[in-house]
C-alpha cells in the first residue's frame, strides 16, 4: 500500500522519463530521481501498494538479491506472494517512491478488515501464485478492491497479480500437475491471460526463467523518451489474449513480447496492458519490470 504524501513530484532528466510522464497521464502515482533508502518489512506482504517501473541496473556492490534482502532482513510471506517476488517489489517501489510515498507491506486480513482505501494510491499485488490470493480474497476482499478501483483506485498486477487481474486465468492448460483454469473475480481486463508464455516453468526455481525481450508500444508510450525494446526478468507469466480487440473497453497495450510463445496469445503477444476501470485504471503485467537486473 502507498500512501499519499503532501509533496509534489519532483521534475528531472530520469531514463525512463516516458514511461512516468505516460503513469502519470493516467493518474498513477510516480516519482523521479529518488534516492534508495534502507527500509525494513515488519509486516508480511500478501498485497503491496505502489507502480510500475522498467528495470535498469543499480550500480551497487551488491548483487541484485542482496540489495534486495538489505531491505527486508526479517519477514513472513502471504498467501499467494514468493520471497523473491516481495523483495524486489519492495525495493524497487521504495527506490522510486521513498520521497513521497510510503510503501507499505500489508496482509489480506488488513484488506478485509481495515479503511485503507481512504488513504491508498495504489495497490500492488506481487508475483507468486494467484490461487494464493483468491483463497485469501475471493468475496468480500475481491469486492473492495473493486470498488476501490472503480472508484479512482489504481492496481499493479505483476506476474501472479497480472493473471489475478483477469476475467480468466488458464496456466499450463494439460500439464495435470500444474494446471490452473478459472475465471478472477477482479476481471479488470475484459479477457484471457494465459501462460506460461515461455516453457521451463518449475515453482521455487528459476529454471524457466529468462529475461524476455520486450517491444514498448510506442502509440501508448507518446510523451518523452523511451526505448524501443528492452529486456525484462520473466518466470511463469502469462500472455494477454487477444489484447489489441479489446481496444474499445479500454484496453491498451504497453509491451509486447518478442520471441515465440508458448502458449497461443491470439492476436498480438501483449506482456503489459493498461485496463480503464470505471474512474480508475490497472496495469497488468506478465514479466516482471520491477526485478532488477544485473548485467554485469
Amino acid at each position: 500500500m502507498v500512501t499519499r504524501k503532501p509533496r509534489k513530484l519532483e521534475k528531472g532528466g530520469w531514463p525512463r522519463r516516458k514511461m512516468e510522464n505516460y503513469l502519470l497521464s493516467r493518474g498513477f502515482p510516480f516519482a523521479t530521481r529518488q534516492q534508495w533508502q534502507r527500509q525494513r518489512a515488519t509486516t508480511p506482504i500478501s498485497v503491496a501498494k505502489g507502480l510500475m517501473s522498467w528495470s535498469t541496473p543499480v550500480r551497487s556492490p551488491y548483487l541484485a538479491w542482496q540489495r534486495s534482502r538489505l531491505l527486508t532482513d526479517e519477514f513472513s510471506i502471504g498467501n499467494g506472494t514468493t520471497v523473491d517476488s516481495v523483495r524486489h517489489c519492495l525495493y524497487t517501489l521504495r527506490r522510486l517512491l521513498a520521497h513521497h510515498y510510503a510503501v507499505i507491506p500489508v496482509t489480506s486480513d488488513m484488506l478485509l478488515k481495515e479503511p485503507w482505501m481512504t488513504t491508498c494510491a495504489m495497490l500492488v499485488m506481487p508475483g507468486g501464485a494467484d490461487m494464493g490470493y483468491c483463497r485469501a480474497l475471493n468475496g468480500a476482499g475481491n469486492r473492495r478492491i473493486a470498488q476501490f478501483v472503480r472508484n479512482g483506485g489504481r492496481y499493479l498486477g505483476l506476474c501472479a497479480g497480472g493473471y489475478y487481474g483477469c476475467k480468466r486465468c488458464e496456466f499450463e492448460v494439460g500439464d495435470k500437475t500444474m494446471e490452473v483454469v478459472g475465471d478472477r473475480e477482479l476481471a479488470f481486463y475484459p479477457g484471457i491471460c494465459r501462460g506460461g508464455a515461455f516453457p521451463g516453468f518449475v515453482y521455487h526455481s528459476e529454471a524457466g526463467a529468462r529475461a524476455a525481450g520486450l517491444e514498448v508500444a510506442k502509440e501508448a508510450l507518446s510523451v518523452g523518451a523511451a526505448p524501443a525494446d528492452f529486456r525484462s526478468y520473466y518466470n511463469g507469466g502469462g500472455v494477454f489474449v487477444d489484447a489489441l480487440s479489446f481496444a474499445d473497453e479500454g484496453v491498451e497495450v504497453l509491451a509486447s513480447y518478442t520471441e515465440k510463445l508458448n502458449v497461443d496469445g491470439g492476436e498480438g503477444a501483449a506482456a503489459v496492458v493498461y485496463c480503464k476501470v470505471g474512474s480508475g485504471a490497472a496495469v497488468l503485467t506478465g514479466p516482471h519490470p520491477e526485478y532488477v537486473l544485473d548485467l554485469n
